[in-house]
Parts: C-alpha cells; structure tokens; sequence
C-alpha cells in the first residue's frame, strides 16, 4: 500500500462551495482567513454581501452575517479544548473589525464540522446544563453559556442525497455512495464548480481507497507493458490483469472494484470507451473461518516456542517469540498491537499495558494477570541484555517492529512443527484465531462458571478494542449453540 497523506481541508473547502453554490452569488468564502499577522487562520469564513439573504439550506439556514467553519478530518480528535479554540477564533475574528463594534456579536455563528458525532464533548455540553437539539440528520445546534450561536454538524449522519458533497468527506464510503457522488459530479457545469467537485472526488477516492492507488498502478504498469498505446482501460487488459488474481480472492475483488470505480470516472471525464466491468464479476471474498484450538493444541504450540534455539543472525528472537504469541493468546489482542508495542507503553509494576492508535485512534488500557505479569517481567530481564536502550517491547534485531509476514511465518513454523500431519490437510490457521479463541474461551468460561454473559460482553468489548458489542459478537457468530446460549434474544449477531 502506497502510505499517501490525505490533504483533507481542500476538498471540505469545495464541498461547501458545492453545498451552498445555489447561494454562492450573495456568499463571500474566506478560506484560510487571516485572523492576524500571526499564523491563526479559520478554516473557512463565509460571509453574508446582503443581511436579509435567506438561505433554504439545512446547513445555511442556520447562519447570520458572518460564519466561521472549522473542520476536522477524518480520525482528527474534537475534545472541548477544540470547541473553545474555535470559540476563541470567533472572538479574535470579531475583535478584529476596522471599527469598534463593527460584527456585531449577534452577527455571528460559529460552526465545527467532523465525520462522527464526538461522544465525549457532547457529554460535556449535557454536565454543563448546555441544551443540544438535533433539528436534522447529523446537525446539532447547540445552546449555553457561549456568545455565538454554535452548530457541529456531523458529516457520517447527513443524509448522503441532500448533503452529497459534505457527506463525501468520509474514509468510510461504499461503492454505491461513490457512483452517487460521481453522478452528482457529472451533472456539474462550470469550470470553477467542476473543479471544486474534483477537489472532493479526490480526497473521498484518497480516503475509501488509500490501497486503491496500489492497483491501479499495477494495472497501468501492466497494460503499459502489455500495450504501450493504451489510453483507457479496455476488456482485453483489464481481464488479463485480473487473472493475476484468481487464487487470491480478497486481492481480486478489492483490484476489481478499483479498476470499476477507475472507469466511471474516466466516463463521466468523456473517456466513453472506457471499458467497465460489470457488477457481479467478483463477489466479496467468504472471510476465512477461525480454528479453535483445544487446550492440548495450545499446549504443544508454545512447547515448540519454547524449543526455539539463539541464533546469532537473529538477535533475541529466542525471547521475542515466546513472549508474543504469549500476549497474543493471553489478551486476545490484534497481531499488530502485539507486533507494535513500544516499551514505553508497558507499565508491568503497575499489571498494564497501553494500547494506543489501533485500528483508527482508538487507544485502550490492558490490564493483566499475576502470571503473566511475572513472565513478561522475566522476558523484559532477559532482552533488556540485549537490548538495554531498545524502543520496541518485542524488538527485531534492529530494534523495530516484527513484520505481519513474518509473525505469521513463525506463528506457522511452530504450528506445523507440532502438528506436521496438519500441513496438508486444508484447514486454515492463523495467529490471528489466538483472537477469536480468545472471546471463544471467555465466553465457554462464563458460561460454565454461571454467569450472565450479557453483563460481562460490554467488558470483553473493551478490552478488546470495540465501539460496538456487535463486533465482539462476530468473533464467536460461527458457534451458535454458545451465541444462542448468551445472547438470547438481547443482541442480535446477524444483520
């Protein structure tokens, strides 16, 4: 995957062209507005040229004279220190007029637009007595001790038809929102307006499909070497390339849906002989289901850890191993929150460790048991021999990260070593099923100990990293005689 820095703002500045272009010729829009000779800017500044214009927008109806926007990209946080940061550009900006008074106070809104609501300030707002009302899908007008009327507009809950360009601003869009959005796009006219769409068309593609600019460079190197006058992609080359894929279905179907959604823009650009492929070519790959292990399994897989010799090429391998795959079936964590671990963020003689950034920027704390306090303490003894300044818990022999191949290639090494009769029989075995064992085994044991498992799952979702019980739900689904036993008719792990 290409690591490609997403420039986000650009795209919200011309998504709310897009969103207000109706009202665009009695607008003023300020991006980046200068607050002072010194670096504060808003992000965007959109001001009235005549007071009684009356915009029918849900977005628009709310503001006045002078609105100031600040936006927050995709997994950028938005705390209270945010909303009074903008609340105080709002000062500076109305301090800052030619004349004393000049922006009246009630001339002013203050708006701050993020993909999710954000939980954590809204629970503050409630502490605070502040009133938040919902008029529609995804604004929230808020009202409290605060001199402008202030809004948070949370673009993943508008309604993606009334709200196209803003609701684009996501990493999170399918392939029916991103044909929606290309339709909205080729119905633009207009040089400037054309261009502010693909302003958004590019960070929405930049956002879904960061691993999207990996194939379609593949593609063109192919279909450049394979046919050097090729201009669009044609059927012939496309279903070359895909051929490359046939044994690897996730590969197959993600190169698929790029290369289609690559087309549709090229059309939609006057490239008519684009060829498209059609719908049903590839279907979403059956995610590979997990191997529970039995106990005498788990027993010989970290006897084969244990046997593994010093080798002076791998620097402290002997030791790394052991201990991770330990923390991986012991916490049920994700291979690359084992894998990344820094050494700062263990804290063994107060029985946790901190997870942090994972999967998004969520971060976690992970409490752990005696006994595996006193082996990780007896590990970190040991590599710290050999690494006495390392950065890494489980350092390589450079002092970084164990790559995902290679956790996965040794977690196999010491499978098959244990298990040589399995290598060959078809079934599929990860390091990452140390995960659904892991909510397999808890669950097992709260039921055989009595108790009430719906109580005890909002505890294993956190511990595990989730936002959504149903996601902590979906490790054990492929059970059901334990998911009908816990879940009753409380959760529902099927759609």
């Amino acid at each position: 995957m290409i690591d490609t820095k997403i420039q986000w703002h650009p795209g919200f500045i011309a998504a709310m062209n897009l969103e207000l272009k109706e009202y665009r010729a009695n607008l003023i829009f300020e991006k980046e507005y200068n607050l002072n000779t010194k670096p504060l800017e808003i992000d965007l500044l959109i001001i009235k040229k005549e007071a009684d214009i009356r915009i029918s927008n849900e977005i628009g109806e709310f503001f006045r004279g002078h609105n100031i926007l600040e936006y927050k990209s995709p997994g950028s946080h938005l705390s209270i220190d945010t909303f009074f940061k903008t609340l105080a550009y709002s000062c500076l900006y109305k301090s800052y007029s030619d004349t004393t008074d000049s922006i009246s106070a009630d001339d002013i809104t203050m708006s701050i637009i993020r993909e999710s609501k954000p939980e954590g300030l809204f629970q503050y707002f409630k502490e605070n007595s502040c009133q938040i009302t919902n008029p529609y899908k995804g604004i929230y007008h808020i009202k409290g001790p605060f001199p402008f009327p202030s809004q948070i507009i949370a673009t993943g809950e508008l309604d993606k038809k009334t709200h196209t360009w803003l609701s684009a601003l996501s990493g999170k869009l399918n392939e029916e929102d991103i044909q929606n959005l290309l339709e909205h796009t080729n119905q633009i006219t207009g040089k400037t307006q054309r261009e502010m769409a693909d302003s958004v068309l590019e960070v929405s593609n930049g956002g879904v499909y960061q691993t999207g600019a990996y194939y379609l460079e593949k593609y063109i190197q192919f279909a450049t070497e394979t046919n050097p006058k090729i201009t669009a992609p044609d059927r012939k080359s496309v279903e070359a390339f895909l051929e490359k894929y046939e044994d690897a279905p996730g590969s197959l179907y993600n190169a698929t849906a790029f290369l289609r959604e690559f087309s549709r823009y090229l059309i939609a650009r006057g490239y008519l002989d684009a060829y498209l492929i059609p719908t049903g070519r590839t279907r979403l790959p059956t995610p590979v289901p997990p191997y529970f292990f039995i106990e005498e399994e788990i027993s010989a897989f970290f006897r084969e850890c244990d046997n593994v010799r010093d080798d002076p090429h791998y620097k402290g391998r002997h030791l790394v191993l052991p201990a991770m795959f330990r923390l991986l079936y012991c916490c049920g964590l994700r291979c690359k929150e084992v894998r990344i671990l820094a050494r700062k963020d263990v804290h063994l003689d107060k029985g946790y460790f901190d997870v942090l950034q994972s999967k998004g920027p969520k971060s976690r704390r992970i409490y752990i048991s005696r006994d595996l306090i006193e082996y990780l303490d007896d590990y970190d003894r040991h590599i710290s021999c050999l690494f006495p300044e390392r950065r890494m818990f489980f350092p390589n022999r450079a002092d970084r990260p164990y790559g995902a191949a290679m956790l996965e290639k040794n977690f196999l090494r010491f499978w098959y070593s244990a298990f040589p009769e399995k290598k060959d029989s078809g079934a599929s075995i990860r390091a990452y099923d140390f995960r659904h064992h892991f909510v397999y085994a808890n669950m097992n044991r709260w039921l055989r100990d009595g108790k009430d498992v719906n109580a005890m799952l909002p505890y294993l979702m956190r511990y595990m990293g989730h936002t959504d019980v149903k996601n902590t739900l979906y490790y054990f689904h492929l059970v059901p005689d334990i998911c009908n036993s816990c879940c009753g008719s409380t959760y529902q792990p099927w759609p």
